[in-house]
This record gives structure tokens, C-alpha cells and sequence, in this order.
């Protein structure tokens, strides 16, 4: 079952394939349009944004603590 939007889940991949990862990370995001999207990333894939957001941690859009309060 899916949480509120931002939320990470780890799901199994019910039909999985020879060298296909056993389990994914899913998460639901809310585009600026509005419309919500659900999104599927390997451990390799999530890892990679990750890293990216660290290293480039200056571009990441700050929260306020109301924000952080309200979540």
C-alpha cells in the first residue's frame, strides 16, 4: 500500500527475470503540474541520485521548518 507522497518504499518484484533486482525503491511524487507520478528506482538508480544530491547539495531547494513541521 502506498503512503503519502515523498514517502520510500521498498518493494519486491513479484515477476522478476534472470539478473533482475529482487526489489525496487518506489516512490510517489507530485510533479509541478500537479499530477502525481509513481516512480521505480533500483538500489544502483536511487544510490545515484543520492550521491548526486549530496554532492551538489547547493542546488537542492531548501525546506522551511513549517514545512518540515507540516510533514
Amino acid at each position: 500500500m502506498s503512503k503519502r507522497i515523498g514517502d520510500v518504499l521498498i518493494v519486491e518484484n513479484s515477476n522478476k527475470i534472470t539478473n533482475a533486482d529482487s526489489e525496487y525503491y518506489y516512490i510517489r511524487v507530485q510533479m509541478p503540474d500537479g499530477k502525481e507520478v509513481p516512480l521505480m528506482f533500483t538500489d544502483t538508480e536511487f544510490n545515484v541520485g543520492a550521491e548526486r544530491a549530496e554532492k551538489n547539495s547547493e542546488d537542492v531547494p531548501k525546506v522551511s521548518w513549517i514545512t518540515d513541521l507540516l510533514d
